[in-house]
């Protein structure tokens, strides 16, 4: 399946975070709100544009101080200016209640990766609900990487060996999964992966 949704890619995506590492944001689907003209390719660009405008977005506030852990000291427009985000699911949702198939997990592979090779950032953090399900088929020769703050539980942190250079993907949870540890946990998480990404450049 061909992407559907165009990323948004902030002005300074290029500059990077961290000693100029690129950074790419996933979430996990749009959802059509009612009354409304059903979300068009825009979709994500268009959210971002008015969440920086004042739209209150919880999730997009979550991804900022989740991101940004205690290493980036950064304004919220400086950090989108500064980021990559897309949603992994390409079909938007009904409701908010309805929750994407196997069917949509697994159409939404090719278009992330489409994605990533797009905009090669070094560093991936991925706010969906069921993302490892999906993610070993995503390139050839992932490492996963138990390590971290988080490394009790599942894997957490992958490492893509590709043509040209290694990808980090990192695991965080949905805000509104069930039992979300606290956001200094994941900022503490956040850290951990910048710290790695650092440390092997």
């Amino acid at each position: 399946m061909a992407r559907f949704f165009e990323p948004h890619i902030g002005d300074n995506y290029t500059k990077g975070l961290a000693g100029g590492h690129k950074l790419l944001l996933i979430g996990e689907s749009h959802y059509n709100e009612p009354g409304s003209d059903p979300c068009g390719p825009e979709a994500t660009r268009e959210v971002v544009a008015s969440y920086l405008a004042g739209t209150h977005v919880p999730f997009l506030d979550h991804l900022y101080q989740a991101s940004c852990g205690h290493r980036l000291d950064l304004s919220r427009e400086e950090f989108w200016s500064r980021v990559a985000f897309a949603n992994f699911i390409q079909q938007a949702m009904e409701t908010v209640a309805h929750r994407p198939t196997d069917l949509e997990w697994q159409s939404g592979i090719a278009p992330l990766w489409q994605t990533v090779n797009e905009l090669k950032p070094d560093l991936v953090f991925m706010f969906t609900s069921a993302w490892s399900n999906w993610l070993p088929s995503l390139a050839p020769d992932g490492v996963a990487e138990r390590t971290g703050p988080l490394d009790d539980g599942p894997t957490w942190l992958w490492r893509y060996g590709l043509a040209d250079r290694d990808v980090l993907i990192a695991r965080f949870n949905h805000p509104s999964a069930r039992h979300n540890p606290a956001i200094a946990i994941w900022r503490a998480w956040a850290d951990h992966c910048w710290g790695r990404l650092v440390a092997a450049n």
